[in-house]
């Protein structure tokens, strides 16, 4: 990327980065925050080289996974989120897309929520707190 002056650096973060989404896992919230900061560095240190480096920050998405993990509590958290839904893997690859085509050529040191409004416009309600793994 740095000797064709161009390239796109695309990370996957959480909004656990942001706010711990559970109780039980403080790891997986500090490895999300040290992707977004990360992300920032890169940005820093490689936009001279015409590279960007953007993030996503996915809120609650469903997966297989992750349904199995929260089927008794997916309702309650679809009232947690504005859109009033989960979001999907679509939901991620769309704004993943979006990053690595040139729509997105002067954006770079960004993490961008895919939550449904979750963190910004309902942050206190956020975080589970009783929901464990």
């Amino acid at each position: 990327m740095k000797q064709q002056r161009s390239g796109k650096i695309i990370n996957v973060a959480s909004v656990a980065g942001y706010v711990p989404l559970f109780v039980v896992q403080p790891h997986y919230s500090a490895g999300k925050a040290a992707v977004i900061s990360l992300t920032k560095t890169l940005a820093l240190e490689l936009a001279s080289y015409g590279i960007t480096v953007n993030a996503i920050a996915p809120g609650y998405i469903g997966t297989v996974n992750w349904d199995a993990y929260f089927q008794k509590q997916i309702s309650d958290l679809k009232k947690k989120v504005p859109l009033g839904r989960i979001g999907t893997t679509e939901d991620c690859a769309k704004v993943i897309e979006f990053l690595a085509t040139d729509l997105s050529d002067y954006l770079t040191g960004q993490t961008i929520k895919v939550d449904g409004g979750l963190l910004e416009l309902n942050p206190s309600s956020a975080s589970t707190g009783s929901y464990q793994v």
